[in-house]
């Protein structure tokens, strides 16, 4: 099954590159296009393109920005669990006798 899921995945992650690739290269094909009026399916499709580009944009921003404060979270409590975990009774070599 995890050989499935990984040709799955490589499936639709080309799928997304070439989804995303023909979106930015309609764009640009089309960008100069003689506009036929206001509900000009090209201008529609257009729209359509930017508005998907624009998200896929912003959500690797987010994930990317979710990412690195993920990471620096990380960093910097494991940076207090390792000092707090260094002072123990034993670390310090103190006996507790009656």
């Amino acid at each position: 099954m995890t050989k499935f899921k990984r040709i799955l995945s490589l499936v639709l992650a080309i799928a997304f590159c070439f989804v995303f690739f023909c979106s930015v290269m309609f764009v640009a094909a089309e960008s100069n296009h003689t506009c036929s009026g206001e509900n000009c399916p090209i201008c529609a499709q257009i729209n359509f393109c930017k508005d998907l580009i624009r998200k896929v944009v912003y959500s690797f921003a987010g994930i990317f920005l979710a990412l690195s404060l993920h990471f620096t979270i990380i960093k910097t409590v494991s940076n207090y669990k390792c000092f707090i975990e260094n002072i123990t009774l034993v670390s310090l070599n103190i006996k507790l006798s009656n």
